[in-house]
């Protein structure tokens, strides 16, 4: 494997939790105003199914500390995952079908 299509599957990761964390930082500047914890629904949402696993750590914890890294690591492994998935599938249909006429 090139290091070109090594370092894809990091980069395609890394632009996901990039995403997240910018909405974030948006959504703790006040960018989506709502009453009380409202505002960070959003995020809630975007990170679901994981947000569950987030709620112990809500009222300890401020919520972009809690979303920004946690939420934003959950980003970069779903990135990461489905980059790695399309690779090996792309890897395996040119190869299988290469010796086709």
């Amino acid at each position: 494997m090139s290091t070109k299509r090594a370092r894809l599957p990091i980069a395609v990761g890394a632009i996901a939790a990039g995403a997240h964390l910018a909405l974030c930082l948006a959504v703790s500047l006040g960018a989506f105003a709502g009453e009380g914890s409202w505002s960070w629904f959003i995020p809630f949402i975007a990170d679901f199914p994981a947000s569950i696993l987030f709620l112990p750590f809500q009222g300890h914890l401020l919520n972009l500390l809690v979303f920004g890294t946690l939420g934003s690591a959950w980003w970069f492994l779903i990135g990461w995952g489905l980059s790695r998935l399309v690779a090996r599938h792309s890897t395996n249909t040119a190869s299988s079908g290469s010796g086709q006429t």
